[in-house]
């Protein structure tokens, strides 16, 4: 976390067992791309995909994004369809400014 000078801080510490989804759960760059390239194939969630929240636009080009946050982890992943690049950002910290790097 940033504090009020904008220097990075440690996170609050939360009891992970509480969290449903996130909690005990890791993954890599990698893997993360692996599950977006099936997801966008089709492979997995074939009937449903196209009724994902995740579809939209920056500046005019069409991409798949997914973010989330929790004390102490983040991530940012966006797959810019027409140019089929995937941009993955993972930090061991919590912001909301990841996806000010990938414009």
């Amino acid at each position: 976390m940033f504090n009020e000078f904008n220097d990075l801080t440690n996170a609050e510490h939360i009891n992970m067992d509480i969290k449903i989804g996130g909690g005990s759960l890791y993954s890599t760059a990698k893997d993360l791309s692996t599950f977006l390239q099936l997801l966008l194939k089709e492979e997995i969630l074939k009937s449903t995909l196209n009724e994902l929240p995740n579809f939209g636009d920056i500046n005019g080009v069409p991409v798949f994004t997914a973010n989330g946050r929790v004390q102490g982890f983040c991530h940012q992943i966006t797959h810019r369809i027409t140019q089929d690049l995937t941009i993955i950002i993972l930090g061991n910290h919590m912001t909301s400014d990841l996806a000010q790097l990938e414009r």
